[in-house]
């Protein structure tokens, strides 16, 4: 910090200041640590910044990002991120305005309205034009990079948690998975060995075989699918604990189906069991896995 002090004009150096606090920041969070304080300092050096050079677009995007994750952190605390989203989304706004990377501060302000779109409905309150504004801002950046994988992952996750909140509120979510499904099946084409693409393919099935069991359908060829997307995924990552485990969620929703219609189900839900015990294998925090594991010797009589 001692630097800054040798040029206050020189904004350039403030802003590299405040780029540290912004990954110190991330680098907590990504460890299941408080990042507020450093989150705080990443906007005071932008500040700071500002007050030497007030239309420097790459500024304002860098600010408008740690408005977002503070934002994060209030929401996350029960707190109330309104104000400093609203911040977040000048800046960010006002960066790409004055034509600022679009790639890099598109997806920022994707990642901004993916996450207000869920503090609303986790609320219940109406989440679509945020959602639906973040995929415009996801495609925006395909537009400028259409062959990046890191893009089309993004979409995915914004057209997929679309999907959830239609299902949850009722409304047919099947052309938001559709679009998902094909954004991963595009992601993984590009980078096969993006492992994020096929665990997200494999939930995206999941959510829509529960869709068309709620409508009365068969919900195990999407139940299929998303068994191999997780099994895909597990080839790349097998130590990750939620892919069998969610693989497992998959099998157990089968064998719950077949024996709801008279349909010999022990070989599905064996399957469950087997996953079951690999997530716990992995990582004892999975121990939900018994509770599911329970319920499927339960339904095999054991």
């Amino acid at each position: 910090e001692a630097a800054t002090s040798l040029d206050d004009t020189d904004a350039a150096m403030r802003n590299n200041l405040g780029n540290a606090w912004l990954r110190k920041g991330v680098w907590e969070l990504a460890r299941g640590g408080d990042a507020e304080a450093s989150m705080g300092r990443a906007v005071e050096a932008y500040d700071e910044a500002m007050e030497r050079m007030p239309e420097m677009a790459e500024l304002l995007g860098n600010r408008g990002t740690a408005w977002t994750y503070l934002g994060k952190i209030a929401a996350g605390r029960k707190g109330d991120p309104t104000e400093a989203w609203e911040k977040a989304e000048a800046d960010l706004g006002r960066a790409l305005d004055l034509k600022a990377d679009p790639g890099m501060y598109g997806a920022h302000r994707a990642d901004l309205r993916l996450a207000r779109a869920a503090w609303k409905a986790s609320r219940g309150e109406d989440a679509a034009e945020e959602y639906r504004s973040a995929i415009e801002d996801c495609t925006r950046v395909l537009d400028e990079s259409p062959s990046s994988p890191d893009g089309l992952l993004q979409r995915m996750k914004a057209r997929l948690a679309y999907g959830q909140w239609l299902a949850s509120s009722g409304k047919d979510p099947r052309d938001a998975y559709e679009g998902a499904l094909a954004d991963g099946g595009a992601a993984s084409k590009i980078r096969p060995g993006l492992t994020a693409a096929h665990a997200y393919r494999g939930m995206t099935w999941r959510a829509l075989a529960t869709w068309q069991e709620k409508g009365g359908e068969d919900p195990r060829p999407s139940c299929r699918r998303a068994i191999e997307a997780y099994g895909r995924a597990l080839t790349l990552d097998a130590g990750d604990p939620s892919l069998p485990y969610n693989r497992g969620n998959a099998w157990l929703a089968i064998g719950t189906w077949e024996a709801a219609h008279g349909e010999d189900a022990r070989a599905a839900l064996e399957s469950a069991i087997e996953d079951y015990r690999g997530s716990l294998d992995r990582d004892a925090r999975f121990w939900r896995g018994l509770v599911n594991a329970g319920d499927a010797l339960e339904r095999l009589g054991r």
